[in-house]
Parts: structure tokens; C-alpha cells; sequence
């Protein structure tokens, strides 16, 4: 209302320390190998691409790294590659004025803004068939498209799903239980909030302290910076996904903070609050007692999202006490379906781009959407099969051996044996392979498994599932306008003072409503609401759906 500058002669001398040529660039390229009126790209028709990387943290490839060999073998494609050292603005501003720019760029707006990259979109449709499936079915297409002149710059490298949504590590929004609490009532279903705080309640009256503290019953964190753990739990329960402020219904949002759906969520809270359920100091702690409270493993449970808590959860995962970790609930209303999970969104205004000086795009399209194949995307992904990882024989997904995995972080391993230079960059599928695998490989239930302690594992199949990430069910697929929250209100303009304003008149009286007497809390709600309908939610709700039906005109794909 839901991550320095050098001289110039420094900068150039960097540039140069770090270029890695495997053959002649694209643009003063081996005109003997192809024919005058040929886009073919393969072994008798080589290409070399070159490229800027404007990510410092990209490892650099060795000499006789497999993967960039195993391209120029196959396939014909050589790369010239030079990652960023320095600072990334200078070093666009000096790429930008020398006039001489490499094949792909690492898309950004100041390249744009200087007319150093072309439009892709006719040539990606014509040269680049798989790119442009990838795009059109993942619903990013439109989405690509600049909004000023409707051209597409660049080509995102990550936030396409293809097949099914998958995942191990659940990083979203849900109702948090510690799992030695589901362990102790036999691993009940959990569907609603009633049943969430009767399990955490007859917890409680049976083990009143942790480690010989007082254990907590119920945390939440009322912070301006993460209101979202107070305020966001409504639209869940009623059904709905991470739209911010907003649920959205047949296309219209309208705001919930004021509607019954909150109202029962936070009637709930203050009857947990005066029965002591509800840590007394919720509504005034800070981010960083609350986050104390749950490394201490007092904490029963909690609406938030995973990687907001994360890292006090992980001070009880390195101390192996797996049963104070915490399992995710996607809780609902009677009557609702779940709607916790959602699928990546594309990573707009990320991956490759092509400048104007590249003397071949269509061929640099087609070698790119030879990399689109399942076969060169596992390749670039895992790896060598029988080298990097195994096909496991009874489920046909890949595995690692111990050291497998442990190459994955060592990032020596990584610059003799993968192609991040590259992968990192280009379009891929992401979600499963059409043999049902995940694209993670770390993520397919036989490998995930591997890493699970021994208490996880045994959970987890109590619950018939595989990871945390399966325990709060599908993830459907995002509405064409999904995130609401990321519309871009204009901060000079009255939508975004009306955003402000009733954020802040949520943090000001809903703890206020928590901790109310039972008696009072209809009265502390009925002031609450008027306050909201006087902090103009209706210039707020005006901007948001301006922005969801300019969405769906223009980002809809017809197919």
C-alpha cells in the first residue's frame, strides 16, 4: 500500500583484465562460415556473440571451461564475454560514448535511453520461435512491451513458469506453526483459524515454558516496515492472494482493511490477546525482539512470510532443533479455497539485450533459441549428466551424489564446469521439464529429500508431502494483472497520500483493537472504520484499478 566510481583509466583497464574471447566477435565475425542469404547456426556455421555481463558477482569461466567448449563444439557458438569490475553506471555511460558495443548487453534503461539496443519483438517472433513461445504461453509477451512506444528491449531472464509451479523452500505468506505442536496432536488437517488456536491453546496448558521460558502462543509485528505481518492475513483467509492492500475480485480491487473479513481475523486476535494467547508485547516490539523471540523457540506460532522470519528460524535449524521450526497452514474461512501460493511474475527489465552495433541479430536470435531446448536448458542448468548429477532409476528424476551437491556451492567448481556467464542471462524455462522434473534440480523430491533431516523427513510424510513448499497446496496461475501491490502510484499524487494515510491509521488502531477489552472492541472498530473512510481510500482504489484495467488491455494475450 507483499531486494563507487573509478577513473576512467582504472575502468578500462579492468574491462580489458576481464574480456575472455573463445574466437572473432559476432559483429567482425567469420563471414566464411555462413552463406550471404544463411541464418543457420550450428557447427559448419559457426557464430561467436559477444557480450557485457553488468553483474560484478558473475563468475568468471576458466579457459577450458566444459560447457562454453561443449557449445563451440556442437553447436558453433563462441562467446566473447566481459563482466563488469566497477561501477556499473560509469562503465555504461564509457560503453555508451566509445560507440562500440558488444552483440548482448545486460539489459538497461540507460541503454535504452541512448538508443544503444533495438527493438526485438518482430525479429524474436521470426528468428526466435521458441523465445516467443517461451514469452507468449509463460503470459509475459505483453508485459515485455515498453509502455511508452509498445517495443520489447529486452528479454527476461527469470520469472517464467513453464508447466507446473514447483519449489522445496516455501518463502510466502502463511499461518506458521511450530511443527512439534502438529507432532503432539497426531498431525491433524488444519484448515481453519478456530482449529490453528485450539492446537496452539492445548499446547500451551500442557507445556507452558520452552527451554524454561514462558512460551508465546501467537507473535505479530505492528512496524510501519512490516505492517504486512499485522495487516495481510484478511485476504488470505478470505480466499485471495498478495495484492498488497487490495482484493480483487472479476477484475475490480476493492480495499478489505474496513470489510468483515478483517473484522473476524482481528476479533479473533483480540480475544486471543485477552485470554494470553497473544504475546502482550506484540503490538509495541520491535522487528528485531520479534525475530529474538522465535530464534528462542518460544514462539507457538505466527501469520508472516517465510523470509521475513527466516533468520531467527534458522538460529534453531544450525542448533538441530527441527521440532521448534515451523510448518506453513494455509488457513482459510469455511468454505474458501486456499490461495496462499502464487507463480513467479516475470523479471521485467532483466536479461539480454541487443545493441545496434550487433551486424547479425536474426543469428544471434536463432543461436539464442537453440538454447531454449529442453536439451541445452538441462545442459546449462545441471550440467553433464553422469558427470554433474544422475537420472535415479526408480523415479527418473535427477540426483546428486554428496559431492555433487557440494560443487553446486564452490564456486572454483563452478568456473571449470557451468556456464553462468551465460545461463544467468538468457531466457529459461523455469517450473518442470516436460518429463515432469523440476528445473531446480535441488527442488525434485528424491534430491530434496536427501538434505532433510531425519525429524523433517518423518514429518513431512505424516503430511504426504515432500517440503514445506507442498504443504500449502497449488499455486494457480497469476491473473494477468497479479501483483496489484507493484502498480506504480505516482508519490506527488493523491492515490499515493490516501495509500499512506490508511496504512498508517492501520498501525495506529488496529494493535490499539487487539488489546482492547472484549467489551470494547465493537466501538474501537467502529472508530477505526471511520477513520479509514476519512484518509480517501476512494483516490487510492481509483489509482489501483486505473492500473488493473490498464494491465489487462494491454498485457492480455491473445492466443
Amino acid at each position: 500500500m507483499k531486494r563507487s566510481g573509478k577513473a576512467m583509466a582504472t575502468c578500462l583497464a579492468a574491462m580489458v583484465a576481464i574480456t575472455a574471447v573463445t574466437m572473432s566477435g559476432c559483429k567482425k565475425s567469420d563471414n566464411s562460415a555462413k552463406s550471404a542469404n544463411s541464418t543457420t547456426v550450428d557447427a559448419k556455421h559457426p557464430i561467436t556473440i559477444s557480450m557485457f555481463i553488468a553483474d560484478s558477482t558473475t563468475i568468471q569461466p576458466t579457459k577450458n571451461n566444459k560447457i562454453l567448449k561443449l557449445l563451440k563444439e556442437k553447436l558453433g557458438i563462441n562467446l566473447k564475454y566481459e563482466i563488469l569490475a566497477g561501477d556499473r553506471d560509469q562503465k555504461i555511460g564509457v560503453m555508451v560514448a566509445g560507440g562500440d558495443l558488444p552483440d548482448l548487453v545486460s539489459y538497461d534503461i540507460k541503454f535504452q535511453n541512448a538508443n544503444a539496443i533495438i527493438p526485438l519483438e518482430s525479429k524474436i517472433q521470426k528468428y526466435a520461435p521458441a523465445i516467443y513461445k517461451h514469452f507468449v504461453d509463460g503470459d509475459a509477451w505483453n508485459k515485455m512491451k515498453d509502455s511508452n512506444d509498445g517495443h520489447i528491449y529486452c528479454m527476461p531472464n527469470y520469472g517464467v513458469t513453464s508447466g507446473k509451479a514447483t519449489g522445496s523452500y516455501y518463502s510466502g505468506p502463511a499461518f506458521w506453526i511450530q511443527k512439534r505442536i502438529l507432532a503432539d496432536a497426531g498431525y491433524p488437517k488444519v484448515t481453519t483459524v478456530d482449529q490453528y488456536f485450539d492446537l496452539i491453546q492445548n499446547y500451551l496448558k500442557k507445556h507452558p515454558t520452552t527451554n524454561g521460558e514462558k512460551s508465546i502462543g501467537f507473535e505479530t509485528l505492528a512496524t510501519k516496515d512490516q505492517s504486512f505481518v499485522l495487516l495481510n492475513a484478511p485476504e488470505h483467509l478470505s480466499g485471495h492472494p498478495n495484492d498488497g492492500g487490495v482484493v480483487v475480485d472479476n477484475g475490480v480491487a476493492s480495499l478489505f482493511a474496513d470489510k468483515d473479513i478483517s473484522k473476524t481475523y482481528f476479533k479473533k486476535l483480540n480475544d486471543m490477546y485477552n485470554l494470553g494467547i497473544v504475546d502482550r508485547e506484540a503490538i509495541t516490539q520491535t522487528k528485531d525482539q520479534y525475530l529474538q523471540k522465535i530464534a528462542s523457540g518460544r514462539v507457538l506460532g505466527m501469520f508472516d512470510q517465510h523470509w521475513d522470519f527466516g533468520s531467527g528460524e534458522s538460529t534453531l535449524t544450525k542448533e538441530k532443533k527441527d521440532e521448534l521450526t515451523y510448518a506453513p497452514l494455509a488457513l482459510t474461512y469455511d468454505g474458501v479455497t486456499p490461495h496462499y501460493k502464487d507463480r513467479a511474475v516475470p523479471n521485467l527489465g532483466n536479461g539480454f539485450s541487443i545493441t545496434k552495433d550487433c551486424k547479425d541479430p536474426e543469428r544471434v536470435l536463432k543461436a539464442l533459441n537453440t538454447l531454449m531446448s529442453e536439451k541445452w536448458q538441462k545442459i546449462l542448468n545441471w550440467g553433464i549428466e553422469g558427470e554433474d548429477y544422475s537420472i535415479d532409476k526408480a523415479s527418473g528424476q535427477p540426483v546428486w551424489t554428496d559431492q555433487q551437491k557440494t560443487n553446486q556451492s564452490d564456486n572454483a567448481w563452478k568456473a571449470a564446469n557451468r556456464a553462468d556467464v551465460l545461463y544467468a542471462t538468457l531466457p529459461k524455462i523455469e517450473g518442470t521439464y516436460s518429463d515432469g522434473n523440476a528445473t531446480a534440480l535441488g527442488d525434485n523430491p528424491i534430491q530434496y529429500k536427501k538434505g532433510m533431516s531425519a525429524y523433517d523427513r518423518n514429518f513431512y510424510d505424516k503430511y504426504k508431502v515432500n517440503s514445506p513448499y507442498e504443504m500449502m497446496g497449488n499455486a494457480p496461475k497469476n491473473e494477468i494483472y497479479y501483483p496489484a501491490w507493484n502498480i506504480n502510484i505516482p508519490t506527488n499524487s493523491d492515490a499515493y497520500a490516501a495509500s499512506v494515510a490508511i496504512t498508517n491509521t492501520q498501525v495506529k488502531w488496529l494493535p490499539r483493537i487487539i488489546a482492547s477489552k472484549s467489551g470494547d472492541f465493537d466501538n474501537q472498530w467502529k472508530n477505526y472504520v471511520k477513520e479509514i473512510n476519512s484518509d480517501n481510500p476512494k483516490a487510492y482504489l481509483d489509482a489501483i484499478n486505473k492500473g488493473i484495467k490498464y494491465r489487462i488491455k494491454n498485457w492480455t494475450i491473445k492466443k
